[in-house]
C-alpha cells in the first residue's frame, strides 16, 4: 500500500517516548488502521528544530509525486506549480524546499492540499 507519510510528535519522559498530544496518538492509530496485514513500515526519528524536517520534505515529495501522476504532469512540473502556489518563486529566484524553515514547509504542505482539492484529488 502506498500511504502518504504522517508526522507524529513524541516527548521523552524518563526512558521512553510518549505521544506529545492526543492528536498525535490519533494520527498514529489511524495510520496503523489503514495498513494491510504484514505491511512493512519504516520509521525515521529526528529531533525537532526550527529548520524543515526530513519528515516534512518526505511528505512534500510524496504528495507532489501523487499529484503529478494524477494530473499527468511530470514531477518537476508539479514541483514548480507547488513552489509558485506556496510563494517560493520570486522573479528569477526559486527557493529550494531544503532551505525552508519548518513553518515555511508547513505552508507548502497546506498549498499541496489546496492544489489537490482544486484538481479533485484530495490528499489524506
Amino acid at each position: 500500500m502506498n500511504l502518504i507519510p504522517v508526522t507524529v510528535n513524541f516527548i521523552k519522559s524518563g526512558k521512553k517516548l510518549s505521544f506529545k498530544t492526543d492528536d498525535d496518538k490519533l494520527i498514529y492509530d489511524t495510520f496503523v488502521q489503514k495498513l494491510p496485514e504484514n505491511e512493512n513500515v519504516s520509521m525515521t526519528l529526528e529531533t525537532q528544530s526550527d529548520s524543515g524536517s526530513y519528515a516534512q520534505l518526505s511528505k512534500i515529495h510524496k504528495c507532489i509525486r501523487e499529484l503529478a501522476v494524477f494530473t499527468g504532469s511530470t514531477f518537476e512540473e508539479m514541483k514548480d506549480i507547488v513552489k509558485m502556489h506556496s510563494g517560493l518563486v520570486f522573479s528569477d529566484t526559486v527557493i529550494s524546499f531544503s532551505s525552508c524553515s519548518k513553518e515555511e514547509l508547513d505552508l507548502v504542505i497546506k498549498s499541496i492540499y489546496e492544489i489537490g482539492e482544486k484538481v479533485s484529488f484530495p490528499l489524506p
